[in-house]
């Protein structure tokens, strides 16, 4: 026989580990271990004898439950009038000029061999242009050079930073590598007018 002290979440684990399913025999045996837990017991059992009868519950499908999800809020927000704004289509001007900086910010990066922040790309790709580049323009173009695969960022961990900042750095990658030696045709502007690399 078993301490008749044991709290009623113990007995419930040591029944779970003993028994397959709920019946009257199996009943019968616990309460009779533990009358003190005669009625928690009954109750037990039945909610356990209903749910064996219930039908298995299939596997969630997670990523469906998900997608249903993003869904909805987006619904949502386009009522309210707060879904994302749609990307504007440039013209061809804006488009050159969007493939200039794009170049002139990969060449930044390059350049800064890994310690390449917003600030220093801002700084190196301003030095290339000869004219100020915001900060807020670099962060657009590393945005669709990273959606490219051109260059890939890493936040820095504020404790690791001098001001206690948290800095994304970015660097070239391979491919980002390759697009310095072949600028877009629409760039208006050839990457050797941007100086040598080396």
């Amino acid at each position: 026989m078993s301490n008749n002290d044991e709290r009623f979440e113990d007995i419930v684990d040591e029944l779970m580990l003993e028994e397959e399913t709920p019946g009257d025999t199996a009943l019968g045996r616990w309460c009779e271990r533990y009358p003190q837990h005669r009625k928690a017991l009954e109750e037990f059992f039945a909610v356990w004898a209903v749910q064996a009868e219930l039908p298995q519950r299939t596997r969630i499908d997670e990523k469906r439950l998900a997608e249903r999800s993003v869904s909805y809020a987006k619904a949502i927000l386009k009522r309210q009038g707060l879904g994302p704004v749609p990307p504007k289509a440039l013209d061809a001007e804006e488009a050159q000029s969007q493939a200039q900086l794009e170049q002139l910010v990969l060449k930044a990066v390059h350049l800064l061999r890994g310690e390449a922040d917003t600030a220093n790309i801002a700084h190196k790709a301003s030095e290339l242009k000869g004219k100020p580049i915001t900060t807020r323009a670099v962060d657009e173009s590393l945005v669709r050079l990273e959606g490219r695969q051109l260059v890939e960022s890493r936040v820095a961990h504020p404790a690791q930073e001098p001001e206690g900042q948290l800095k994304r750095y970015s660097k070239i990658t391979p491919a980002g590598e390759r697009a310095l030696g072949e600028p877009e045709a629409t760039a208006g502007e050839s990457i050797d007018a941007l100086g040598d690399l080396t």
